[in-house]
């Protein structure tokens, strides 16, 4: 991590859109969830989520998945650019 740097933009949120449309979650689950991935802005690595070895590619990515903890199971699949200092959302199921 760069010194100083303590924010790590979320660059592509359209897993979210699609999930909302496709799942119908409730507005408390969708809280939780929203709240939890938008906090990848300040740690990317944060809990629970744990990398997937087989799908990065370091020292230029790194993608982890999590269940989002108080959301009823919903997972995230996310990637972290290194060199970019961003965050992509693949996947909500």
């Amino acid at each position: 991590m760069i010194r100083g740097l303590d924010f790590f933009p979320l660059h592509d949120s359209f897993a979210l859109d699609d999930w909302w449309d496709e799942a119908g979650p409730s507005v408390n689950q969708w809280n939780v969830v929203v709240d939890w991935v938008y906090g990848l802005e300040y740690a990317y690595w944060q809990w629970p989520s744990r990398p997937i070895e087989e799908m990065c590619a370091r020292p230029v990515e790194e993608t982890r998945l999590a269940v989002v903890p108080e959301s009823g199971g919903v997972a995230v699949l996310y990637r972290y650019h290194y060199i970019r200092l961003e965050t992509d959302l693949i996947w909500i199921y």
